[in-house]
This record gives structure tokens, sequence and C-alpha cells, in this order.
């Protein structure tokens, strides 16, 4: 039986990105359709004011070409006709960041 209620099944997780990469923000939800999603950016502390991003819109939502600027804490309102819920703080942060090397290295 299918819960009419929307509910969050998968978070936004936090990001790190290198300047100039594309910076994606994901939430899973599940509920009676039709469901909207609204992603808020709330600057750089989670009690500031959230502003709509306007075309972020859906359950995937991506800045192209990220910038310093665009770190900060988002979230998602994702509302069906039943309820809406707000998603978990997601803290985006771009900048200068080193590259992961793994694996094994051994002298020869």
């Amino acid at each position: 039986m299918l819960v009419p209620q929307v509910a969050i099944t998968s978070q936004p997780a936090d990001t790190i990105v290198s300047v100039g990469v594309d910076a994606t923000l994901n939430v899973s939800a599940t509920g009676t359709a039709p469901i909207t999603y609204q992603w808020y950016s709330y600057g750089d502390n989670t009690n500031n004011t959230p502003v709509s991003i306007g075309y972020a819109t859906t359950a995937s939502f991506t800045i192209t070409n990220a910038q310093v600027s665009d770190s900060g804490f988002y979230a998602v309102v994702v509302t069906n006709d039943y309820n809406s819920v707000t998603s978990r703080f997601a803290l985006l942060i771009v900048g200068d960041v080193a590259p992961v090397i793994t694996g094994r290295w051994t002298r020869r």
C-alpha cells in the first residue's frame, strides 16, 4: 500500500568540489504523485533566511562551474498534495581541493 504523505528516503549529502567543477546535490522521496521539489540556499549559516533557487525544482540540483561564492548550506523542500518536508542541510564547499591518491605504492 502506498503511503500518501511525502517522505525523504535519501538526504542530500555534504559535497566538496574544486573550483570550476559541477556540484550536484540529490534527494530521494516517496509518496503519492505529483511530488515537487524546491531547493534553497542558506548562504554560510543555517539561520539565514532561505533563498529559493528558481531553476532548482527537481530531485537533483547541479551548480555548473561551481565557484567559491557557491559554498554554503543548501536544503530542499519536497511537497505533494498531502504534506511537505524539508531535507537536512547539505554543506557545499567549493575550493582548491587536493587530489585523493589511492592505491599501494611499492619501491622497486
